[in-house]
């Protein structure tokens, strides 16, 4: 599908078939993702939670690939904690 650029005041934008809005369900705003490829618009997540489903990643990935130990060790200091800490 190829589309023509239309000015917008200072903007520009491109004009999108009413058929191709309702196909991917389009309202009055969409997310926009620039990739290396060029942009990919993509219906806007209403309600999403900014990182949800990062622990379900993570926990498929440590399934995947076992939980390395030196991810996080438990002796983790640093010279904050060593010389200028109270407890």
């Amino acid at each position: 599908m190829n589309a023509k650029l239309v000015q917008i005041g200072h903007s520009w934008g491109i004009r999108i078939s009413k058929r191709i809005l309702e196909q991917f369900n389009f309202k009055d705003e969409i997310e926009v993702e620039i990739k290396k490829e060029g942009l990919l618009l993509k219906e806007k997540t209403r309600g999403k939670k900014p990182r949800s489903g990062w622990k379900r990643q993570i926990l498929k990935e440590i399934e995947k690939n076992g939980y390395p130990e030196m991810l996080m060790p438990d002796n983790m200091q640093n010279e904050f904690d060593e010389g200028e800490w109270q407890w």
